[in-house]
Order: C-alpha cells, then structure tokens, then sequence
C-alpha cells in the first residue's frame, strides 16, 4: 500500500449520509466494510460492487433476530445463520442420541454426526461466497467502519450500512486519509 499523508478528516452529521458513505465504494479496487447490520440495499450494492471487480472484505455479526440483516445475509449468499444452525443441529443430534439411547441404543449413531457437526461449525471464520467478496462474522461486533487501502482511506462513523443508518436515522460519518490508520484496522479485522 502506498503511503499517503494523514490530512484533515471530512465530517458530516445528520439525516440520510448515503452520499457522503458510499460513493467512496464505487472508486475503490478493495474495501472492508464494518457494519453489525444490513440492510438488502446493501447486499444488493456489495454484490453489485463485487461483480464488477471490487475486491469486499465484509464484516458483520450473525444476527440471525434482524429480519433485514437476515435477507441481506441470504442476499449475499451465506445461509445467515448457517454457523449457528451447524451447531444447534449438532447439539441437538447428540443430545437425542443421548436421550433416546434408553428407547433404541441404534440411537447412539446420532453421535458420530453431531460431534462433526459441531466440529465443522465451530471451525466457520471467514467465508468466500464470492471470488471477490469474502464475508466474516463476529458476533459481538459494534464498529462501524470503512477501509479502503489503497487509498489509506478510513471511515468511520455510528451509521450502520442499512436503509434507515444511510437515508433516515441521524447519524455522524467522518473520512480520514491516513495509511497507518488503514493499515491498523485492516490487520485488526482480517480474517
């Protein structure tokens, strides 16, 4: 990455900051997104940024109670929730197995696939959904943030990347150029 000198942040508080977000998006070759929540507009504008060409490092929670967060999930390819649903599933196997062993010890062969189960969704980090969109979930998530490296470009603000954070709720957004910054956070949320 380049080095680009630190210079004065650009600020905007208030009602419907989509134009002053997410412009920045369509000029960039790569960007990581931070956002605990979105909205199917935004889907809709990663996946639209992904196929053509920009490279989407997406970070989120797995909120699987937002309906909105939970179609923009779907949207883009994750099964939201499938990291969750991979565990409860085999958490649930073992425990009939466990419990129905008293009724049929057939029941115990519950056990070999739960434990996998478990395994295989214990091990979910970060997923590829799309040659340029990878997607990972943190479920105690709160930043709000965008990176746009080559530019050393961060944003950060309290609107999260949905209909009502971009267009209706007030929210406050500031961009700094600064490469160190930008490096520092990609680091600390790369999966």
């Amino acid at each position: 990455m380049a080095q680009v000198q630190a210079s004065k942040p650009q600020v905007e508080c208030g009602q419907g900051l989509y134009d002053f977000i997410i412009p920045k998006l369509y000029r960039a070759r790569e960007a990581y997104i931070i956002s605990p929540w979105l909205s199917p507009e935004t889907a809709r504008l990663i996946i639209h940024l992904a196929n053509h060409g920009t490279k989407i490092h997406l970070v989120t929670t797995g909120d699987t109670s937002n309906r909105s967060h939970a179609s923009a999930m779907r949207l883009l390819g994750t099964g939201q929730g499938s990291r969750g649903t991979v565990l409860a599933t085999g958490v649930l196997l073992i425990m009939i197995g466990i419990a129905f062993t008293v009724l049929s010890p057939l029941t115990l062969v519950l056990l070999a696939p739960g434990a996998w189960l478990i395994y295989k969704g214990s091990r979910v980090k970060a997923r590829q959904v799309h040659p340029n969109l990878s997607i990972r979930v943190i479920n105690n998530l709160h930043a709000k943030a965008i990176i746009i490296p080559e530019d050393g470009l961060v944003g950060i603000g309290s609107a999260n990347l949905t209909t009502h954070g971009l267009h209706s709720n007030i929210e406050c957004w500031a961009w700094f150029r600064d490469s160190e910054l930008a490096s520092r956070l990609v680091k600390t949320f790369q999966a």
